[in-house]
């Protein structure tokens, strides 16, 4: 009789550029169930529907899917959405990345990473890797 494949774990991506959050789903989805947002509110509303083992979060995003960041290049602090979603996360006990080119930006998040000369390999390895740390495999 055969076993019941193991379920992958949910991975939530918060990011707003589509490029970079399609091209970590492209190469995540052999290991991971992945769930993405481009802003503060759908990301919450996620949240709020499901449980994720990890959450990667880019620290800067508009609160709404579809908006902007940003005056002429430069990000505000209002725009640094992702210290809200990674705290939210960190309440219903999921472990955060944060991704962001300010990364000093970023508070929440358990591990601070900077976007700036990101290997996107090395991130994928670097979930994985938190996977196995966190006994779920």
């Amino acid at each position: 009789m055969k076993e019941k494949p193991k379920e992958k774990p949910k991975l939530l991506i918060v990011e707003d550029d589509q490029w970079f959050r399609k091209s970590l789903e492209v190469v995540l989805k052999k290991y991971f169930d992945i769930d993405q947002a481009g802003s503060e509110d759908k990301a919450l509303e996620l949240l709020a529907e499901k449980d994720y083992l990890i959450v990667s979060t880019d620290g800067a995003f508009p609160k709404h899917e579809g908006g902007y960041v940003g005056n002429h290049g430069v990000l505000h602090d209002s725009d640094y959405r992702g210290n809200t979603v990674a705290k939210a996360a960190k309440e219903k006990g999921s472990f955060v990345i944060g991704l962001s080119t300010e990364p000093e930006r970023l508070t929440e998040p358990h591990i601070i990473m900077s976007k700036k000369g990101l290997d996107l390999m090395f991130h994928v390895n670097y979930l994985k890797q938190v996977v196995e740390r966190l006994d779920y495999e």
